[in-house]
């Protein structure tokens, strides 16, 4: 029984392998877990700076429109108020209004205005501009370079319009950083530099690149080698006035995001360029701190499953040993124990069943199918009865079956089981009881059996016919007396009468088929039951074979034999033997009274 499963050879390497694969699922996981989470960063911050980028713009928009408000509520004042706008105190108060709103105001009249456009190196752009302000629309102007003022600017201006004619302008020159101007704390990206670009692509001001100037953004993206789809993307958004954030990887550069949002004045989209380094550290950090965490649990897992493994394997060699111990003693007894593996469906036995049983191998595989040519064949279903009780019940099963030793012969054995491992293997013995089992079978034919005839006794047919009448359910009994018995053991002497019943009790074997019970109830009384038929001739057959066989066997006596039949019929008379033994009882005395040497059926038109 020490032999070893083949898909536990070596469990060893069977540990190290499954080690082998946790550690690349492991990696698999943490490569996909690592990605997810870049993925989650990259999309949180393209959305945290396309928020940032709408609320720059949407200062900016604010800025201008409330100066552009600031501006016609002036002019509206200036009108209804009927002051001159060339006057002190009008530009005493444009100095207030100017102070309130941090930029220059000041009023220009159109005589100023149209002399200006006389001067040389006017712009076509300045005429469209005075022109708008005759027809009494507020002008943005482009951005442009001030040699007077060093930097570059963008004009707002507000016509201011009496008796529906337009008579002047109030007009304020504007920063261009004031496009660009970031107030708001980023603690997760670095702005490093920032474009107002037109629609087109073409880069109208940086903040820190004067060179990119006048030059088209996108084709210099292009020419850095950015993709097709990106440009594509940042394309769309400055054409339509949308928000794009995008994660841009050029060889040779580090990473970075492209941030676009329109203001909402002119076509024109600020451009920003960010780095975001602490949202890669963080991200790394997470994953770094994920990864120690995880390495530190599979270590605790990997340490808790070796102390498991060495208690299972110290288990397993203590099991071995007593498996031996058992093998040992198995062979100085005439016991033959055996383990049953039910999931394997495998059965082993101890090295002594060869000396009991005709087979070659001490193991068998599928037991389920095998063919049991050891045992006999209405017990194979018992055996796996009591395996599936065990199982069930986890209690310790007993019981008997018939075995085939190698003289082919079948004996007597006892089996006791016992599940362990939660009902996963069966343990146990089969020892030979055909010496016992002999005594008890001799033990019961004598309890069952009259001592003097050998037939059966009262308590064994009645237990006999009542089964009989369970399975079948119809049948005759027969009650019979012998006639004048007492004088035959007053004249003749009880050997006689010893002889004579025996002599009855032979008869009765002879006349009724093998496996109808005969018996012998009193002193001269016997009782026999024929099942499987109804039929009240096949019952008066019987009986005048009866009386034929005493006939012949008077002859060669000094005395005549003659008995009085009593017949009760099943299940009319009664369905149990009491019921049919107390009719067949008051038939049998009638036919008594009728003058002996006769039968009679409980019911009177049945009688010879």
């Amino acid at each position: 029984m020490l032999k070893k499963y083949r898909y536990a050879k070596n469990p060893f390497a069977v540990s190290i392998l499954c080690l082998i694969i946790l550690s690349v699922i492991v990696d698999l996981v943490f490569i996909q877990y690592g990605k997810r989470i870049d993925r989650e960063f990259q999309h949180l911050e393209e959305e945290n700076l396309t928020a940032y980028a709408v609320t720059q713009s949407q200062q900016v928009e604010s800025k201008i429109s409330e100066l552009l408000g600031r501006m016609k509520a002036t002019g509206r004042l200036l009108v209804s108020s009927g002051l001159n706008p060339e006057g002190e105190w009008f530009a005493a108060y444009l100095k207030d209004v100017s102070e309130l709103a941090d930029y220059q105001v000041t009023y220009v009249s159109m005589d100023s205005l149209r002399e200006q456009m006389n001067l040389p190196g006017i712009e076509s752009r300045e005429f469209e501009i005075l022109e708008k302000l005759e027809k009494g629309e507020s002008v943005l102007s482009d951005l442009r370079y001030s040699n007077r003022l060093q930097g570059y600017y963008f004009a707002v201006a507000e016509p201011v319009i009496k008796d529906g004619k337009t008579i002047g302008a109030l007009r304020c020159v504007m920063r261009a950083d004031a496009l660009t101007d970031d107030n708001a704390d980023h603690v997760m990206h670095e702005t490093y530099k920032q474009y107002i670009v037109s629609g087109d692509g073409t880069v109208l001001y940086s903040d820190v690149e004067e060179e990119a100037i006048g030059k088209n953004l996108l084709t210099d993206l292009k020419a850095d080698g950015l993709s097709g789809d990106v440009l594509n993307q940042i394309y769309t958004a400055l054409g339509q006035d949308g928000d794009l954030s995008v994660k841009i990887s050029i060889p040779g550069h580090k990473i970075f995001y492209i941030t676009t949002t329109a203001i909402g004045y002119k076509s024109w989209n600020i451009v920003k360029f960010a780095y975001t380094d602490k949202v890669n550290v963080t991200s790394r950090k997470m994953m770094k701190y994920t990864v120690y965490i995880t390495i530190m649990v599979i270590g605790l897992i990997v340490i808790a499953c070796a102390v498991v493994f060495g208690l299972i394997y110290s288990h397993k060699k203590r099991v071995l040993m007593e498996r031996a111990r058992y093998q040992t003693l198995a062979s100085f007894f005439d016991i033959i124990i055996f383990e049953y593996r039910v999931k394997e469906d495998y059965m082993e036995f101890s090295s002594n069943v060869f000396d009991f049983f005709p087979i070659s191998d001490n193991c068998v595989e599928g037991l389920s199918k095998h063919e049991f040519e050891v045992l006999h064949p209405d017990d194979i279903k018992l055996l796996f009865r009591y395996f599936e009780r065990a199982q069930k019940t986890r209690m310790p099963q007993k019981w008997e079956m018939r075995f085939r030793n190698r003289e082919d012969l079948y004996f007597w054995g006892e089996c006791r089981c016992q599940a362990v491992d939660d009902g996963r293997c069966l343990i146990g013995t089969i020892i030979d009881i055909s010496d016992r089992k002999e005594k008890e079978l001799d033990l019961l034919k004598k309890t069952n059996s009259d001592p003097m005839t050998g037939i059966l006794n009262k308590k064994a047919i009645e237990i006999a016919v009542d089964d009989m009448i369970k399975k079948q359910g119809e049948g005759f009994l027969f009650m019979i007396d012998i006639d004048n018995f007492k004088l035959v053991n007053d004249t003749y002497g009880h050997g006689v009468g010893d002889s004579l019943l025996i002599q009855v009790a032979e008869v009765l074997r002879n006349i009724f088929r093998e496996h109808d019970p005969v018996a012998r109830v009193g002193g001269d009384e016997f009782i026999a039951y024929m099942s499987d038929t109804r039929n009240p001739d096949i019952a008066m057959l019987k009986v005048n074979m009866f009386f034929s066989k005493l006939e012949e066997i008077s002859k060669g006596n000094e005395y005549e034999i003659t008995v009085s039949i009593g017949i009760a019929t099943c299940p009319s008379d009664g369905s149990s033997f009491r019921e049919l033994y107390e009719k067949a009882d008051q038939a049998m005395y009638r036919a008594k009274k009728a003058g002996k040497h006769g039968y009679a059926f409980t019911c009177r038109d049945q009688e010879d």
